[in-house]
């Protein structure tokens, strides 16, 4: 996982009034075949989670959050040598949660206590949007353009080996007007459309804000940019 820097990023939070817990554990299953492969397997076994001051890594005891209705973060890294990445994340669920190792591609997939994997949504909001001015929300590798002022995002466009954590940006853009001035592309999920545009082409004129987003139920959170003062409100 790339590790990825906040901009300005607010939390609004409403706390409950009743406690409840949340517990997390890290299955062993899907690594034992690494074995024969001393290396490897030691290498994944590194792979550590910082939840609320406690430390989970694969194998170890569960541990035991308390639930609230707040922003979270979840601090993860592959191994010892990897820089930590925040994961932005919600633990308002009284429910217990499991995290594999992803065998195709590394990191983790994180399922609730049904087994189902979660994969989450995003609404975004763009207050006080510049006139004249293309805005492009993205999660993962699906893409959609606020036109107004709101939208929302499902996962799409993904490959199902992907690990479920995802990197949820905004950016004002510049669509492609030819195919030479396009240098990225997305996967833009188009209203009214059956089918996404596969291959949609612009230019990053900014990067208004990105982190990494963990899915802890299949809610969608609630991203709020305020163009004004180029601030993040999550929930």
């Amino acid at each position: 996982m790339k590790h990825l820097l906040f901009v300005a990023l607010q939390f609004s939070t409403v706390a409950f009034g009743q406690t409840s817990y949340a517990t997390f554990s890290a299955d062993t299953t899907r690594i034992h075949h690494e074995r024969s492969r001393m290396t490897v397997f030691e290498k994944i076994m590194e792979s550590e989670w910082q939840i609320n001051g406690q430390t989970l890594t694969y194998g170890s005891t569960p541990i035991r959050v308390e639930t609230d209705n707040q922003v979270d973060t979840i601090f993860f890294r592959q191994d010892k040598n990897a820089r930590w990445d925040t994961l932005i994340c919600s633990i308002s669920r009284p429910t217990n949660y499991t995290f594999y190792y992803n065998e195709c591609c590394g990191g983790f997939n994180t399922a609730d206590e049904t087994g189902t994997y979660l994969v989450g949504a995003v609404k975004f909001e763009n207050r006080n949007p510049k006139k004249g001015k293309h805005y492009l929300g993205t999660l993962g590798e699906a893409g959609i353009i606020i036109d107004k002022n709101s939208a929302h995002l499902k996962p799409a466009c993904r490959s199902a080996m992907s690990p479920n954590c995802y990197e949820v940006t905004l950016r004002e853009i510049e669509p492609c007007s030819t195919t030479d001035s396009c240098n990225e592309e997305i996967c833009l999920i188009e209203p009214n459309s059956e089918n996404p545009n596969y291959g949609f082409g612009y230019a990053t004129q900014s990067t208004l804000f990105r982190f990494l987003f963990l899915p802890l139920s299949n809610d969608p959170i609630h991203v709020s940019y305020n163009t004004k003062s180029g601030t993040v409100q999550i929930n």
